[in-house]
């Protein structure tokens, strides 16, 4: 059954996706300025590199985000929000295409509407640019295979990254209280080399190593995940923990507690270390390690 429309209801999404305290006022003038639109079933109706400028919330039906090659990145549904990287054109982000679902109706808001509202809450440009990379961020990771899942799994793996705490670093050592109580890395911009020899390119992500330090190569945007976090991360995206299996299985093939030594270190032979008898895979723990090295390593 499709949502019930209401003033209440799109105001209430809008305060959350604006995150701002709007009076009574200025919620009602700029709810004035929505425009809805009825896009045919089936027709990719919006283009990112191609439209004007501004947010849309889908008030019934759903729509599908596709990438610029034409793959599914995920559908949204009732009260979600799509278009936040038009309004940052200078940052060049990943273009996505969105088609239209059965029973599809949108409200657009114009890009000049949202500008009265950032000049007197700028905070509001600075939610929507986050929103916006953290989208990109997605894009990246899934084009490289980084994080593996179903398409239904975005919505989740949006709200794990949300947690992640956002640094900008600049040339050489990376502060050891930025690494302090780090759990996972994950790299938007730039590179990053450990002293354990891990390199970081845009779009991986990697376990915090428990000893060493890290260098930024060059200008480096990084997303780092701590232990605070962690838990609800989780939740909202499982997957995340397979890169702390793999962190651990590492140190324990490389400290000899699985019986096999830092030479025998590649992926070949450690398979023949885990699973000896291709028939005999039982070992749940051993089969997350090579899944997750395998992924890892393609």
């Amino acid at each position: 059954m499709p949502p019930v429309l209401s003033g209440q209801h799109v105001g209430e999404r809008l305060l959350y996706t604006l995150g701002a305290n709007l009076s009574e006022k200025e919620l009602q003038n700029f709810l004035a300025e929505m425009e809805i639109v009825e896009p045919p079933v089936a027709k990719q109706f919006w283009q990112s590199a191609q439209t004007n400028p501004g947010i849309y919330i889908i008030l019934t039906g759903k729509v599908r985000l596709l990438d610029s090659s034409e793959n599914l990145i995920t559908t949204l549904g009732a009260w979600s929000v799509f278009g936040e990287l038009t309004l940052f054109p200078e940052a060049n982000f990943s273009p996505y295409v969105v088609r239209a679902s059965t029973n599809l109706k949108l409200g657009y808001f114009r890009q000049e509407a949202l500008q009265i509202l950032i000049e007197k809450y700028p905070n509001i440009r600075d939610r929507l640019y986050a929103r916006a990379e953290l989208w990109d961020l997605v894009l990246l990771c899934r084009q490289i295979s980084q994080f593996p899942g179903h398409t239904s799994q975005v919505p989740g793996m949006l709200k794990a990254l949300s947690l992640f705490e956002r640094q900008q670093l600049e040339t050489g050592s990376v502060s050891p209280q930025i690494s302090q109580n780090s759990q996972l890395w994950l790299l938007y911009k730039g590179q990053l080399r450990h002293s354990q020899g891990h390199s970081l390119t845009p779009g991986t992500i990697f376990a915090q190593p428990e000893q060493g330090d890290w260098q930024a190569i060059q200008p480096t945007i990084a997303y780092i995940l701590k232990n605070d976090h962690r838990q609800t991360a989780l939740e909202y995206f499982p997957e995340l923990g397979e890169w702390e299996v793999g962190r651990d299985a590492i140190n324990r093939v490389c400290t000899g507690e699985w019986g096999v030594g830092k030479k025998l270190l590649n992926l070949q032979n450690l398979k023949l270390f885990l699973f000896p008898n291709e028939f005999n895979s039982h070992n749940n723990q051993k089969n997350q390690v090579f899944t997750f090295l395998v992924r890892r390593c393609k």
